[in-house]
């Protein structure tokens, strides 16, 4: 299943998403990589950091269509045979592949650069032989930016043979980068099978935390059901916070209620700390989902000032929002804590509500 990016990035993350977006469709025409991420208001290092993996695919494929390479081999016909290996691009498959067999399996130290203009050139043309061709890249290849690359082209081979060999690659690599690129690999191919993975791995309590990181970050981006009730089940067993976080943000990203519902509960939860409860409220707020309702429950309930704070700012953050504006205006008419009641006061001066505007003016005229 191969699916098309349709969000875009807001200002804060724009230089970590639109370039992905930008470089991928205008240097391959018939992409088959595509990458789900919705907006972000604040905290866009949330996106950037998981961004900044699928760059590095996209510099790979720059490279793949770049004509001038550096080589130190002395060879200097070698930028001629890379042309003539981009011209294996708009081949007949059953012509182009014969020719680039040969290359990918050369291993020689010199032809490293024809390698990895070849394992790009056997992803576009799919045949019985090619996720074994790439596989085997994977796997064997003494340069590891091949073998980088080998795996992410897997992950957009159509065949179910991909996810076979990507989950062995899993399975059995030590080095965190390919393991980082084979759960960005199966979240890219987006089949049923792949996506089971993504989420096994995410639940494995023995995985590699920043392995585990992007797998729950991937899942949140591909943001169907299943993975959302996946998330929230596994929140109740992790223990660290950061791998929390990245529950809670992951869910935030999900376009159907289950999720805005669950953060508001977990805002709610006293059992859990109140950084944990913050970030739950925050990411309710910032999809904009949240029921003024539920966040002036929150704040009546909140026995830490710190959350009620919290609750006066995401408040505050509702767009267009006169039941929010509202909320504001009771804690600003009936809180007794001073502060409290200063911060809804500041945050109603910063709304553009013409009920907030007569609200102050009548403080002012008393």
């Amino acid at each position: 299943m191969k699916r098309t990016l349709v969000r875009v990035f807001p200002i804060a993350a724009v230089l970590a998403g639109v370039a992905i977006v930008f470089a991928l469709r205008a240097e391959r025409s018939n992409s088959h990589v595509t990458i789900h991420v919705k907006p972000d208001v604040r905290h866009a290092e949330h996106v950037r950091e998981h961004a900044e993996h699928a760059r590095e695919h996209v510099e790979h494929v720059r490279e793949h269509r770049s004509h001038r390479i550096e080589f130190h081999c002395g060879d200097g016909d070698m930028e001629t045979r890379l042309a003539a290996l981009n011209a294996l691009i708009t081949m007949d498959t059953d012509k182009a592949m014969p020719i680039l067999i040969p290359v990918l399996q050369n291993r020689d130290e010199c032809s490293v650069e024809l390698r990895r203009k070849a394992v790009f050139l056997v992803s576009q043309h799919e045949t019985e032989e090619t996720v074994d061709l790439l596989y085997e890249a994977a796997l064997d290849d003494p340069d590891f930016e091949v073998r980088e690359q080998a795996v992410f082209w897997l992950g957009q081979v159509s065949q179910e043979g991909a996810v076979d060999a990507l989950e062995s690659i899993l399975s059995g690599a030590d080095d965190q980068d390919i393991q980082e690129k084979v759960i960005f690999s199966l979240s890219q191919h987006g089949s049923r099978r792949a996506m089971e993975t993504v989420r096994e791995y995410a639940g494995n309590q023995r995985g590699v935390g920043e392995v585990r990181e992007q797998a729950i970050f991937w899942l949140g981006q591909e943001g169907s059901r299943e993975d959302v009730e996946f998330l929230m089940d596994l929140f109740d067993d992790l223990d660290r916070n950061d791998l929390k976080e990245k529950v809670i943000f992951s869910v935030s990203q999900a376009s159907h209620g289950r999720g805005d519902d669950w953060l508001v509960s977990l805002a709610r939860d006293e059992g859990e700390s109140v950084e944990v409860r913050k970030n739950a409220l925050f990411w309710a707020g910032e999809e904009g989902n949240v029921d003024a309702a539920d966040l002036r429950e929150v704040y009546e309930e909140a026995e830490s000032r710190e959350l009620q704070e919290h609750v006066i700012f995401v408040l505050s953050q509702v767009d267009g929002s006169e039941a929010a504006t509202d909320v504001l205006i009771e804690i600003a008419k009936n809180e007794n804590n001073t502060e409290l009641r200063d911060k809804a006061l500041f945050w109603l001066g910063e709304s553009d509500s013409p009920k907030a505007a007569a609200f102050i003016r009548d403080l002012i005229s008393r």
